[in-house]
């Protein structure tokens, strides 16, 4: 099956399971503090992509686990994405999220840290209670990298980093963890010989994703906007690589950074310095991520799922186009 035509036919069998996930969570444990449930849904009925929730039912398919058996999973990998919005909001200042007024704008900084803890313990209680102890710990550990990899680029602030290195590191912690925990919950439960391959490919897949994102923050897109990591003092692949290739421009960026300064004059000054020949670079960067990560799925067992996977990629490529 052609690849683009695989997901689209994966994201219309898994859409009924995840449009089902329609609350947030399930009944509030505590009702008198019933704001969080207001912060949360807030957030959650936005309805963002859930790809993390697509994943939990496209490779429990792959390793014949029912989807009844799955929604728990595919619920607590949302909560898990969405708490963590909540949080990021309120670390980056950010004032829109998914095009409307993010939750900190509308309640403040504090109630959405709160709601964002609720449910990261709503999320680990209700796994733990379905006597499932490798994939509680596997989502301890996916939250443990997340936070690191999000302490470590907040660290990076207002600095230029000597390698590209670290970069990957924190798209491994940052953006890959919680996709791998969302992608072997399935053949977790299945005990599926393939699941050190899909690993591969989930991290691959991650690193891939974070670079795109990081490209898209370069050069826009409908519903993102472009310098924002930038604005925020914070370099990512992609700027990294322009100012490797600019000493006198990395100089003056770090000038402006020591003043903890990023003013639109200095984002100008740092777009002015894209060529077309840099952006070709970036675009051949980003295939050879995604033949990387299309190679890793070489183990992984044929059919509609596996396609949709390389779709997947694919997609990941095409939006940056």
């Amino acid at each position: 099956m052609i690849p683009s035509i695989a997901v689209a036919s994966a994201f219309e069998r898994s859409r009924p399971f995840v449009n089902a996930l329609s609350s947030y969570q399930f009944e509030m444990a505590i009702p008198d503090a019933a704001v969080v449930d207001t912060v949360c849904r807030s957030l959650w009925e936005r309805r963002g992509k859930r790809l993390r929730s697509h994943l939990v039912f496209w490779f429990g398919e792959m390793a014949g686990i029912e989807a009844s058996h799955l929604s728990l999973y595919a619920w607590a990998a949302e909560a898990v994405h969405t708490a963590t919005l909540l949080h990021d909001d309120v670390i980056d200042m950010a004032t829109v999220r998914r095009g409307e007024p993010s939750a900190n704008v509308l309640f403040g900084n504090t109630l959405p840290v709160l709601s964002g803890d609720y449910l990261l313990s709503d999320a680990v209680q209700r796994i733990a209670e379905k006597g499932e102890p490798r994939l509680l710990a596997g989502l301890c550990s996916a939250l443990k990298q997340l936070v690191c990899g999000e302490s470590l680029q907040y660290e990076l602030r207002f600095t230029i980093p000597k390698s590209e290195r670290i970069f990957w590191r924190i798209a491994e912690l940052k953006t890959a963890s919680l996709l791998k925990w969302a992608a072997l919950v399935g053949p977790e439960l299945a005990g599926s010989p393939w699941k050190s391959n899909l690993e591969s490919f989930m991290l691959s897949f991650g690193q891939l994703f974070q670079f795109s994102d990081d490209l898209l923050d370069v050069v826009g897109a409908d519903d993102k906007e472009a310098w924002v990591d930038l604005r925020e003092g914070k370099l990512n692949f992609v700027t990294w690589q322009l100012l490797a290739r600019d000493p006198e421009l990395a100089q003056y960026t770090q000038e402006q950074f020591d003043k903890k300064n990023v003013s639109d004059t200095v984002v100008r000054q740092i777009e002015s310095a894209i060529s077309s020949d840099f952006l070709v670079a970036l675009r051949q960067r980003l295939d050879e991520l995604a033949n990387k990560a299309i190679e890793s799925l070489g183990h992984l067992p044929g059919g509609g799922i596996r396609s949709a996977a390389e779709g997947l990629v694919k997609l990941c490529v095409d939006r940056t186009r």
